[in-house]
């Protein structure tokens, strides 16, 4: 794929953009994840079983407009499964705008910090094969497809996430840390048709939890 002669080129990328199961076909060849404490660092993103349930339903969930809600523990991929769905609709689908956000900004862009989230979303487009990346602009919170129009902007969860403005889907990671997430909750509502909703458990008194628990989400456990 990272060599495929121009012909083939075509016949990929057609592949890639077919549903779900051309997400899942671009993410195994064509993704990569980071991990600083194994070596080699970078590592390709050969999905699990479980990894490619979660995200055929993550996929699905911002196609039909549906929020959905991440129940992990640690070290399941659970933020680069999210960011790699987001990225796919920003590299593969026109006028596209997504939203990340994070309890601090540092946690949602930061230059040299793999632990940002939009750190984790140039990855995966800086190591795309030459031919499939599009051409793109960056700058802090915000990275605009200039291909597709798409974009995806970064935001600290505020009382206000979103208000005023239309997303085709909102990460909100590490939502069970947050504070405010009432008002979270209420801010984002008539933003977006789907929330994805990440984090690991920390108790029940949060809007994490009461979201997990209220029978009205759709719930991928990881």
């Amino acid at each position: 794929v990272l060599h495929a002669p121009a012909a083939e080129q075509v016949v990929w990328r057609q592949q890639f953009c077919s549903g779900w199961s051309g997400y899942l076909t671009w993410l195994n060849l064509c993704g990569w994840t980071y991990d600083p404490r194994k070596e080699p660092s970078n590592i390709p993103f050969v999905t699990w079983p479980i990894q490619d349930r979660a995200g055929r339903e993550l996929w699905q969930a911002v196609d039909e407009g549906h929020d959905v809600l991440i129940d992990k523990s640690r070290d399941m991929g659970a933020s680069w499964l999210s960011l790699s769905v987001l990225v796919w609709y920003w590299m593969f689908t026109e006028d596209c705008p997504l939203l990340v956000a994070s309890r601090k900004e540092d946690y949602v862009d930061s230059a040299g910090n793999p632990d940002s989230l939009l750190w984790k979303a140039r990855y995966l487009i800086a190591r795309q094969p030459a031919w499939l990346r599009p051409r793109h602009t960056s700058r802090h919170m915000h990275l605009s497809n200039v291909d597709t129009g798409s974009v995806i902007s970064g935001e600290s969860t505020n009382t206000d996430l979103g208000r005023g403005g239309r997303r085709k889907a909102i990460l909100l990671d590490e939502f069970a840390a947050v504070e405010g997430g009432a008002d979270i909750l209420a801010a984002t509502a008539d933003t977006t048709p789907c929330r994805i909703f990440n984090s690991t458990p920390q108790g029940r008194g949060n809007a994490f939890s009461e979201v997990r628990f209220s029978g009205k989400v759709q719930v991928v456990t990881l």
